[in-house]
């Protein structure tokens, strides 16, 4: 029942964003804030799957993480508040992203497969569907 409510909750704040509720002239009104989607997308996220082993860094949970500089143009403005700069600037790739221990992206590039490979075989299995 708990974790029906959540999703419920999760799912009422999500229309709310997407419908624009949120600029509506109801005076009870709240835009959600970069900390709220976050929240939404990792504790939030973790509740609604029933998941206490992840959704947030703590010790006995996966570990999973990412880092992005803030010193790229996109960001250019905004890093004195880091967590709107990742939820409102302009997206990109990120440099670091670790998983179970292992990096998946490193430097800003995939750590264990070749991106120059996989773009190839991509652009091949693109024209074969435009070739047919």
């Amino acid at each position: 029942m708990l974790a029906e409510a959540r999703q419920a909750m999760l799912l009422a704040r999500v229309r709310e964003g997407i419908t624009g509720y949120s600029l509506s002239q109801d005076p009870d009104r709240r835009l959600m804030t970069a900390r709220d989607a976050l929240w939404l997308g990792t504790r939030g996220g973790a509740a609604v799957l029933g998941r206490t082993d992840i959704g947030s860094l703590e010790a006995g949970k996966c570990a999973d993480f990412f880092a992005v500089s803030l010193s790229h143009l996109e960001y250019a403005g905004a890093t004195l508040d880091p967590v709107s700069a990742l939820v409102f600037c302009q997206p990109r790739r990120v440099d670091y992203s670790v998983v179970g221990g292992r990096f998946i992206v490193k430097d800003g590039h995939l750590a264990s497969a070749d991106e120059e490979k996989i773009v190839q075989h991509h652009n091949r299995l693109s024209r074969s569907l435009l070739e047919e």
